[in-house]
C-alpha cells in the first residue's frame, strides 16, 4: 500500500476552511486506498488523519517526541493516528522520516516546516503536489520551482483535494516507470 505525507501548517488555530480542506484530503487519500502519514501534529495533520478516519482509511503519525510522555511538550495532535512512530529527533529530524517515510508528499498551507518538507521531497525525488489557494509555503512553492528547480518532473498543483490525489497517482506512476527503467 502506497503512503502518502500530508504537510502543511501546525498551527492549532487555522481557519476552518483549512481544516476543512485537510479533512477532506484525508479522506480523498484514504479513497484512493492510500495510507495517510501526518506529523503527529495538530492543524492540517490532525484533520487530514481525522479525514482518513472517517473513512476507514489507515494512518500513520511521524511525532517528533521520543515517547508518549515527550509527546505533551511538542503540544503534538496523537487523535486519529493508528500507527505512532515516535522519532526522538525534534521536528526537523521529524520532517526527513515523514518525507521519507511516504512515496510522495501533499501541502496544504503551512509555513517554514512545510517549506522545509518540500525542499527535502524535492532531494530525494519524491512526488509532491500541493494545494493551491490554501496559502503559506504551499502557494509559494509554484514560484520556488519555478525558479530554483524548473526541471523537477514531480511537481504538480492542485485546486482541490480530489485532484490533488489524482495527480499523485498520476505522479506515483510516472515515478514507478522512472524507476522501472533504471
Amino acid at each position: 500500500m502506497k503512503q502518502i505525507s500530508v504537510i502543511g501548517s501546525a498551527a492549532s488555530d487555522l481557519s476552518a476552511d483549512i481544516c476543512r480542506l485537510s479533512e477532506v484530503l484525508g479522506q480523498e487519500i484514504a479513497k484512493a486506498g492510500y495510507t495517510v502519514l501526518t506529523g503527529a501534529s495538530r492543524g492540517v495533520g490532525e484533520n487530514a488523519a481525522k479525514g482518513a478516519k472517517s473513512m476507514g482509511g489507515v494512518t500513520i503519525g511521524i511525532n517528533p517526541a521520543g515517547n508518549v510522555e515527550d509527546a505533551r511538550a511538542f503540544h503534538v495532535g496523537t487523535n486519529f493516528h493508528d500507527f505512532m512512530v515516535y522519532t526522538g529527533m525534534g521536528y526537523k529530524g521529524r520532517n526527513v522520516v515523514l518525507v521519507r517515510s511516504g512515496d510522495g508528499v501533499i501541502a496544504v498551507n503551512g509555513q517554514f516546516g512545510t517549506l522545509n518538507e518540500i525542499t527535502i521531497a524535492e532531494g530525494e525525488r519524491k512526488p509532491i503536489v500541493v494545494l493551491e489557494g490554501s496559502g503559506g509555503a504551499a502557494d509559494l512553492a509554484s514560484d520556488l520551482f519555478a525558479k530554483l528547480s524548473p526541471d523537477y518532473p514531480f511537481f504538480k498543483t492542485a485546486k482541490t483535494p480530489a485532484e490533488a490525489v489524482a495527480k499523485m497517482t498520476e505522479l506515483l506512476k510516472e515515478k514507478q516507470r522512472e524507476f522501472s527503467s533504471d
